[in-house]
């Protein structure tokens, strides 16, 4: 049984919460990670629409108090798709996230995936980047960074940094975290820069979908 099992921050991706969990644990194969989190070995995490939500919290919600849709709701981008989606589709979405055999995609949602530029890397936030570090001890994924569209910061009004780490992990089976030790990857000091007027008001846009 797990015992402890990290408390997700705000905006917080699901991958990246199940990321920080294997990095404490210190567990160092993929598809044990899998085991433990969901108990099974036999499907491919996805970082950016990852279900199977119901296996997951039948192993960490006596830890995790959460409801099946309020993960959905707090740590998944599905949220910025509704307004695009009548009710039915998005309750069968919902559903396929929390009970689905898979994980879902753009296609399935309904989105034409040709239509929109998503980012190859993480980005994050300098200023978040910072901040984390100097009270969380430690970074994370912020969801909304990841979203298409989404260019700056709409706390700090400064261009995203695109780190190295790929979103879609050469690992198959793998939960990537930020690893801000290692400069290669996440850079403490990479260089604020401001965005223009029109960037941030997108941006601000965009987050409020979620």
């Amino acid at each position: 049984m797990i015992m402890q099992f990290p408390v997700p921050y705000q905006d917080e991706l699901l991958s990246s919460v199940l990321a920080r969990f294997i990095l404490r644990q210190g567990i160092n194969a993929d598809k044990q990670a899998l085991e433990v989190l969901f108990g099974s070995r036999n499907f491919v995490p996805s970082s950016i629409f990852q279900g199977h939500i119901q296996l997951l919290l039948s192993n960490v919600g006596h830890i995790w108090n959460i409801s099946p849709e309020q993960v959905i709701d707090d740590h998944s981008l599905l949220g910025v798709f509704k307004p695009f989606m009548d009710v039915a589709r998005c309750d069968a979405q919902k559903q396929e996230l929390i009970v689905g055999n898979k994980n879902q995609s753009l296609t399935s949602i309904g989105i034409n995936a040709s239509k929109l530029i998503w980012p190859q890397r993480f980005r994050y936030c300098p200023v978040c980047l910072k901040y984390d570090l100097d009270t969380l001890g430690e970074t994370y994924w912020r969801r909304h960074f990841q979203l298409p569209g989404m260019s700056c910061c709409s706390i700090h009004s400064c261009l995203l940094v695109e780190s190295d780490i790929s979103i879609h992990s050469s690992q198959r089976h793998a939960f990537v975290v930020p690893h801000y030790e290692k400069s290669k990857f996440l850079s403490v000091g990479a260089a604020m820069v401001e965005s223009d007027t029109n960037q941030t008001v997108l941006s601000k846009q965009i987050y409020r979908l979620l």
